[in-house]
C-alpha cells in the first residue's frame, strides 16, 4: 500500500506510459518550484504566505503584498517555458504539487478576503495554467467547488479564517454562498466548470452517491465514534 500524496506521485510516475513526471535535466528547477525536501521551495513559501494572509489579523495589508509576491513568482516560471505548464506541454511534478493548493487559495482568497486570484489581467499565465488543467477529464473529476472549500477549510484550521469587512468581500461571499441553490438569483458562475451537461452530471452524482452509499454514511458519521 501506498501512503501520502507525493508517495503516490512518484510511484504512479514509475509506472510510465507517459511522460516523465521528473523530466531529465530539470532537478535544478524543479527543486526550486516544489522539491526542494525543506521549506523553501516556491509552492511551500507560498503556501505559507497564503496561510498569513488568509488567517493573520495584525497586518493585513502586509500579509497580502507579501503573498501577492510569491505569487508573482509562480506567474513569472510560467511564462519560461513553452505551453501552459511549469514545464511545458506536459504536466510535471512541479504542476500536480501546485495546483490542489492553489485551487483552495482561489476559493478561500475571494470568499474571506474579496481578492480574486483569477483575474487574467493580473495572472494571464496563471489563468491559462488553470484552464490546461480543467480541460483534462482526469482533473475535472477531481477538484472540487469554492463553496466546499469555503465550508471546509475554517474548520481544518484551528484558528479559523479571517474576514476582511469590504464590499468586494461580501458580494463575493454571496455569490459562493448562493452555489448550492444553482445561483438561481444570480447570473454568476464559478469560473472552470463545463457546464455543457448539467442533467449528466447531475445523474453522476446521484449513481456515485448510490454506489458508494455504505462509505459516505461511515465516513460522515465519524464524528459519533464507533458504537
Amino acid at each position: 500500500v501506498v501512503g501520502g500524496s507525493d508517495d503516490t506521485v512518484d510511484a504512479v510516475g514509475a509506472i510510465g506510459g507517459g511522460p516523465p513526471l521528473r523530466p531529465a535535466g530539470t532537478e535544478d528547477r524543479m527543486r526550486f518550484l516544489c522539491d526542494d525536501g525543506k521549506y523553501n521551495s516556491l509552492e511551500r513559501r507560498l503556501y505559507a504566505r497564503w496561510m498569513w494572509w488568509l488567517t493573520g489579523v495584525r497586518k493585513p495589508q502586509e500579509y497580502r503584498e507579501i503573498y501577492l509576491e510569491h505569487l508573482g513568482e509562480l506567474e513569472e516560471a510560467l511564462t519560461e517555458t513553452p505551453g501552459p505548464f511549469l514545464f511545458g506541454d506536459d504536466i510535471t511534478l512541479a504542476d500536480i504539487r501546485f495546483v490542489p493548493m492553489l485551487e483552495r487559495q482561489i476559493a478561500s482568497l475571494l470568499y474571506f478576503k474579496g481578492y480574486d486570484v483569477r483575474d487574467e489581467e493580473e495572472w494571464p499565465h496563471i489563468c491559462s495554467w488553470l484552464a490546461a488543467w480543467e480541460a483534462r477529464p482526469s482533473y475535472a473529476a477531481t477538484k472540487s467547488d469554492h463553496y466546499t472549500h469555503s465550508r471546509a477549510l475554517p474548520p481544518q484550521l484551528s484558528g479559523g479564517c479571517s474576514i476582511e469587512d469590504t464590499p468586494e468581500r461580501e458580494a463575493a461571499a454571496a455569490r459562493i454562498d448562493s452555489l448550492p441553490a444553482g445561483n438561481c438569483s444570480s447570473p454568476w458562475r464559478e469560473p472552470g466548470w463545463d457546464r455543457s451537461a448539467p442533467h449528466a452530471s447531475r445523474a453522476e452524482a446521484a449513481r456515485r452517491l448510490v454506489h458508494g452509499q455504505a462509505r459516505i454514511v461511515r465516513f460522515a458519521a465519524r464524528a459519533a465514534g464507533t458504537p
